[in-house]
């Protein structure tokens, strides 16, 4: 099997461990199940310690690649964190347990990250639905000021859908 060109690592930190929140983090992991990528990856799935192994076994089943990571932190930096450092690839995708993933979304960011060796972090847009007035507003707030509306250097990424590189231009790897 060849190494993976690209980890991707799901975190939940909303709802965690209830009903809504298994139902976010299937829809979530059918989402990476559907990508068009086309390489090798690795899907790592790091909840707290506590609820790593209430996980329901249909929820795994969903990637049968899906290595679930049990951590002793709560707050999603820490589980983002411990992600990262599970991840045995050089580019780290990190995306939160209720987010679906458009289908070309590792391919473009894998793209843009490669296309761009001297940045260190691609960011995707994040939208919140459109069935409720409130879900489109903060989509429109969100995306005034972290989104340019198009592919461009931004000051600002959102810790909700992005790719690293631990081999970035002005960083050298890190492994």
């Amino acid at each position: 099997m060849p190494p993976p060109a690209v980890s991707v690592v799901v975190t939940s930190d909303y709802a965690s461990g209830t009903s809504v929140g298994w139902d976010d983090l299937r829809a979530s992991l059918a989402a990476l199940a559907r990508q068009d990528f086309r390489e090798p990856a690795e899907f790592l799935l790091v909840e707290t310690a506590e609820l790593a192994p209430r996980i329901p076994a249909d929820v795994v089943r969903i990637l049968p690649s899906l290595r679930v990571v049990g951590v002793d932190a709560r707050a999603a930096s820490a589980l983002k964190n411990a992600g990262a450092q599970a991840a045995s690839a050089d580019i780290v995708a990190l995306v939160d347990g209720d987010c679906r993933a458009a289908r070309g979304w590792l391919r473009h960011l894998v793209t843009a990250l490669r296309e761009h060796p001297e940045v260190a972090v691609v960011s995707g847009r994040t939208t919140y639905g459109d069935e409720t007035r409130f879900a489109r507003v903060m989509a429109l707030i969100t995306r005034s000021f972290l989104d340019v509306g198009r592919t461009a250097p931004t000051g600002h990424v959102t810790i909700s859908s992005i790719l690293l590189s631990r081999c970035s231009g002005w960083s050298g790897c890190a492994r």
